[in-house]
């Protein structure tokens, strides 16, 4: 089951130092607290969070990973306007991402897939989020990320308790990141929907 749709961005022309990965705080938590084993884990993340304290992905102001300002200020689609084969935010109607003639040109009569719900749009709000959470190591975000997602799913996908399957990463961006972001946010979405 697919639940979010990803599109592709531009970056920024010149990229803050966080986006660009220059901010060393995340990673050497994660390291620290990687390090600390299971017995010593608890100790590690109030040395980690007094050293590097939790702040928001996309304002940066210390306290949550997603402050309740920013999740409520992110491009929430609204579920009875999209449409209901890609996700699109304005396309119940006459979509603009999966029309027929759309799908005659890429040389498809339909899409890859049955059904695709957006939780936002990818703005620069939500690319924050996700390259703070894959690129930079914070893996609370996908917790956030599950919760903005978990009432997008439609009930009728819901009926039969299906199964979740991460689309996994490939063992380059497994290495480099240090975990599977697709397992993490699959496993974090099955937790919300139960």
């Amino acid at each position: 089951m697919t639940i979010a749709r990803t599109t592709l961005a531009l970056a920024p022309a010149r990229p803050t130092a966080r986006e660009a990965g220059a901010c060393p705080r995340v990673p050497r938590r994660e390291r620290l607290l990687r390090t600390a084993g299971l017995y010593g884990r608890g100790a590690a993340e109030a040395i980690a969070e007094t050293l590097w304290p939790t702040r928001c992905a996309v304002c940066d102001t210390p306290g949550e990973v997603l402050c309740a300002p920013c999740s409520l200020n992110l491009s929430h689609i609204d579920w009875w306007r999209a449409c209901p084969r890609c996700g699109a935010p304005f396309g119940r109607v006459q979509c603009s991402e999966c029309n027929d003639v759309l799908m005659s040109v890429a040389g498809r009569d339909e899409p890859p897939f049955d059904a695709c719900a957006s939780a936002v749009a990818f703005d620069d709000a939500a690319a924050r989020i996700v390259r703070t959470w894959k690129d930079a190591g914070e893996r609370r975000l996908a917790g956030a990320m599950a919760t903005l997602m978990a009432p997008m799913a439609p009930p009728s996908w819901l009926a039969d308790h299906p199964c979740i399957v991460p689309v996994p990463a490939t063992a380059a961006a497994r290495r480099r990141r240090g975990f599977d972001h697709g397992e993490e946010l699959a496993q974090a979405l099955a937790d919300r929907l139960g």
